[in-house]
């Protein structure tokens, strides 16, 4: 018997980090897989108590690599920049 493995995100290079202080969790958001040339729109969370977990909420920014992620602590909120490869950017806030 092989045992299952536990749920964690592919290799996402380019994606978002930010740690949230609150809740003592990494958020990742979005990446691109080299080997399919595609850019994702995954949300992933990890703390030390329950390992990673993918999220789905109901609003998703528009799939994104070379992302930079902050956690602002005054309103609560992440914050969001990132450029695609054609060079534009843009900033969310969640």
């Amino acid at each position: 018997m092989t045992p299952s493995m536990p749920a964690r995100p592919p290799a996402l290079p380019v994606g978002g980090l930010a740690f949230d202080v609150d809740r003592e969790t990494l958020v990742l958001f979005g990446g691109y897989t080299p080997i399919t040339h595609v850019v994702l729109s995954q949300t992933w969370e990890w703390n030390a108590a329950a390992g990673w977990k993918q999220l789905y909420p109901a609003t998703v920014p528009p799939a994104r690599g070379m992302t930079a992620m902050a956690y602002d602590e005054a309103p609560t909120r992440r914050v969001t920049k990132s450029c695609c490869w054609e060079g534009t950017s843009s900033m969310e806030t969640q």
